[in-house]
């Protein structure tokens, strides 16, 4: 798609945003921030960024079905911004907010055991931070979702290098499989591993809506239509997370693949919504750290959201888009 013909730059900074919002309420002691009863604003955002991310790396996957090129497309867009914050994250937050001598912080093993974040094993916590703050020691609370987008990407190469990508029917029979196991599955198996399938639902949405764009396109409104009804149906019998999923992953995407006049030109300073995710939580435990008592929740947030949306852009300019230029071409 070319710069400025769509709306995902805003879709993706709204999502980050949604994230940042319940992550604020979270983080000063309001718990989560409600948009209906049982439905987080952070869950809204969680499920906006996979059905887009299912929608455009399919795109991507389809101009470019080749497997070692993905790889790298992907590995250059999720791996550079986030070494970045890691590293800054136990170099500048850590040691600043650390209650241990900062020889005695360095030296940690848990502190090197932060660092596998690189290799996608999440770690919440550094030793000695935060742990006064009123959610105490979580660090970056927000990277949990990166390893099951990065199992979603694995995931969608298999069924591209088994050509399952190019036949829609047999992705359909498998997507409405894996809503199956999302929203059933977890009431009959204790044990089920619910996050990736929950997430992985808006994912393969995502991705069946790419695949079957030309249908939706061409019959946008009838399309709206069925989903509406579907979604509203779903809602009045109870199904809440089946009707959630229908709408978010459609909305997401239809407003995404939109251009409205404003929203599209989100983008003319850059892309900061991955930046805003992954540097949101501990921006805002370390704002919390140095001025919860001594400024109001409001102008917390604020200066939060300032200082992550400059860290965003910054990462977008001098780390994610340079590495976005090594990007393989056919």
């Amino acid at each position: 798609m070319q710069k400025f013909s769509n709306n995902f730059d805003f879709v993706r900074l709204l999502a980050a945003t949604l994230v940042f919002l319940s992550h604020q309420h979270v983080l000063t002691g309001h718990g989560e921030l409600l948009l209906l009863p049982g439905l987080s604003a952070g869950a809204v955002g969680v499920g906006v960024f996979f059905a887009v991310s299912g929608f455009l790396v399919t795109q991507s996957w389809m101009r470019d079905p080749h497997l070692v090129r993905f790889a790298v497309k992907r590995l250059l867009r999720i791996w550079p911004g986030l070494a970045v914050a890691v590293f800054l994250t136990v170099f500048v937050v850590g040691s600043a907010a650390t209650s241990l001598p900062l020889g005695d912080f360095l030296s940690s093993r848990a502190t090197y055991d932060y660092f596998n974040i690189l290799r996608f094993k999440i770690y919440y916590v550094l030793p000695g931070v935060f742990e006064g703050n009123p959610y105490p020691r979580g660090v970056n609370g927000s990277l949990w979702t990166i390893p099951i987008e990065v199992q979603w990407y694995v995931i969608l190469a298999f069924l591209g290098a088994v050509g399952l990508v190019r036949r829609q029917w047999f992705l359909l029979l498998i997507g409405f499989s894996i809503v199956g196991l999302a929203i059933f599955g977890p009431r009959f198996k204790s044990s089920f591993d619910r996050p990736i399938y929950e997430l992985g639902a808006y994912f393969m949405m995502g991705i069946l809506l790419a695949r079957f764009e030309k249908i939706w396109r061409s019959k946008s409104y009838i399309f709206f239509g069925v989903v509406s009804v579907a979604s509203v149906m779903f809602w009045m019998i109870g199904e809440f997370r089946l009707s959630l999923l229908f709408m978010i992953a459609y909305s997401s995407v239809i407003f995404g693949s939109s251009k409205l006049p404003v929203f599209r030109s989100f983008g003319r300073f850059g892309d900061f919504s991955y930046g805003l995710y992954i540097y949101a939580f501990p921006v805002q435990q370390f704002v919390v750290f140095c001025l919860f008592d001594r400024i109001d929740s409001l102008t917390l947030a604020a200066l939060a959201y300032v200082v992550t949306l400059i860290l965003a852009g910054l990462s977008w300019h001098f780390v994610e888009s340079p590495a976005l230029r090594l990007k393989p071409s056919r």
